[in-house]
């Protein structure tokens, strides 16, 4: 195990050599038939110093693969340290012409960044928590995304943000002043409908996060050979929020009693089917991670609001 984190940690060159098999058949009577078959085969390879010290400068003229005593030749040396990947045999940049200096055309095939995805799941953020949530991104901007790392941002709710990958950092300085947090508000939740497995609304607008954040897995699954990101934002999920304020404002509507509605049976069979909502939203949250290990991307969950004790006290929520 510990040789397994050192390696993750230092670095990794992975080599590709062409192997090749030369063959000849003739006859008297034929022209003689040439026949070439090449093998590429790809290796990760951890070279360190004397000193037990990654190497991170290694020159592809630095080193040789031999299969059976002959040497092979090397058509590919990438190094991935520190999370980037690099091309070594990639050709040298072009020598700073003077005069006008124009912005530098990034190619399309840069590999060397990081990926960033910021899921705001603003169906789930509080609209009073809408400055703290893009003060967060800001920082994020400042601190944590640098110059040649792609990004890209999208939201569940009215903010109504889907921006592609990108490395124009401007982009994202502008989408960050219309997040927008939009969740129910707990009288909202009480006051709802009610279904079988508790308020209808509120399993709609998980659905509808959780069915976006597995489409962007699926969609980075593409992505290879690159350190992807996914910054959750969001509040959290209860799919049976507030269950003494709901079943006091059922009771309510009923024209009952609290105690009454409680030793109903059929009522008491709903309430069962919602406290087993839970298991519901492990599977989803269960799902959700598979499709991240399969997209090889760590999630980062943040909740804006910090450490809190429970709803504002000017919701009207009994405690």
């Amino acid at each position: 195990m510990r040789n397994i984190a050192k390696c993750v940690a230092a670095g990794v060159f992975a080599l590709a050599a062409a192997a090749g098999l030369f063959t000849w058949r003739a006859s008297a009577q034929e022209q003689p038939t040439f026949r070439v078959a090449v093998d590429l085969v790809t290796t990760d390879v951890i070279v360190r110093d004397n000193r037990d010290q990654f190497v991170s400068d290694l020159k592809p003229s630095e080193i040789e693969v031999y299969e059976d005593g002959i040497k092979q030749d090397i058509s590919s040396l990438v190094l991935s340290h520190g999370g980037r990947i690099f091309n070594q045999l990639a050709p040298p940049p072009p020598p700073v012409q003077e005069g006008i200096i124009l912005p530098r055309n990034r190619p399309s095939n840069d590999t060397a960044g990081r990926i960033f995805l910021l899921f705001i799941d603003d169906l789930h953020l509080d609209f009073q928590s809408t400055p703290r949530t893009r003060e967060l991104l800001k920082k994020m901007l400042r601190n944590l995304i640098h110059e040649g790392d792609m990004f890209g941002i999208v939201t569940t709710g009215t903010s109504s943000i889907s921006e592609q990958l990108t490395y124009d950092r401007q982009i994202l300085e502008s989408l960050i002043d219309k997040v927008t947090g939009g969740a129910l508000k707990p009288k909202e939740i009480i006051d709802a409908n009610q279904g079988a497995n508790g308020p209808t609304e509120l399993r709609h607008r998980a659905h509808v996060a959780f069915s976006t954040a597995y489409d962007l897995m699926k969609n980075l699954e593409k992505v290879q050979n690159r350190r992807k990101a996914v910054i959750y934002v969001s509040s959290g999920y209860d799919f049976n929020p507030f269950e003494q304020s709901r079943l006091e404002e059922t009771a309510r509507r009923m024209h009952v009693e609290t105690s009454e509605l409680e030793s109903d049976p059929f009522f008491r069979t709903q309430q069962s089917s919602q406290m087993l909502s839970e298991g519901d939203l492990i599977r989803e949250l269960t799902e959700l991670t598979r499709a991240a290990n399969r997209a090889n991307a760590t999630i980062y969950t943040i909740d804006p609001r910090g450490l809190v004790a429970g709803p504002d006290m000017d919701a009207e929520v009994s405690t």
